[in-house]
């Protein structure tokens, strides 16, 4: 069975992310539905400063 990786992401990415997502049109990005699920699955943190 294949592990995905760790994602680690800043709370600034991805809210980054999540705003370039709802501005796509559904057919705009191929890999929209694929990064939405990678989100959903990743861990978010603070940004390191």
């Amino acid at each position: 069975m294949d592990k995905k990786p760790d994602i680690i992401v800043s709370t600034l990415d991805a809210d980054r992310l999540y705003n370039l997502l709802d501005s796509l049109d559904g057919q705009a990005f191929a890999g929209k539905d694929g990064l939405e699920a990678e989100l959903e699955r990743a861990v978010i943190v603070e940004p390191v400063r």
